[in-house]
């Protein structure tokens, strides 16, 4: 799974984000450097989870506030497409905020619950609820 990939990715039970990773084995492969696509993809990452995935997976640390200019930060957007487009995770474990856990194995992330309670969502109180009474 690349960590373009986990930053998408949310708890398929209750949508909490960011989901932290806790790699066990991350394997490099190397693609061509391609900036025009990182540039493009950038606006849609969140910036402080990818902050902290490249941190726990030893990569390097980003800087506070994502880059502006390919020209002036090109180190800075070398660094985000080999973080974002060559680190993959091939084993390791997905936590949810409320603590659920999913497995990843040989790269494909398992978020199916492990037990029927944890499929079935817990209910919130919304305010229908209290009108209902």
């Amino acid at each position: 799974m690349r960590l373009l990939t986990h930053n998408f990715m949310c708890s398929p039970r209750t949508k909490a984000y960011p989901l932290r990773l806790v790699p066990a084995e991350i394997e490099m492969i190397e693609s061509a450097y391609n900036p025009g696509f990182v540039q493009h993809v950038l606006p849609r990452i969140e910036w402080e989870p990818l902050r902290a995935t490249a941190l726990a997976c030893g990569l390097g640390e980003l800087p506070p506030s994502p880059p502006q200019d390919p020209n002036v930060d090109e180190d800075v957007w070398r660094l985000l497409h080999r973080i974002l487009l060559d680190t993959h995770v091939k084993e390791g474990i997905l936590v949810s905020p409320s603590g659920a856990e999913y497995t990843i194995h040989n790269s494909i992330p398992n978020m199916l619950p492990k037990t029927a309670a944890d499929a079935e969502p817990k209910h919130v109180p919304q305010a229908t609820d209290i009108m209902d009474e």
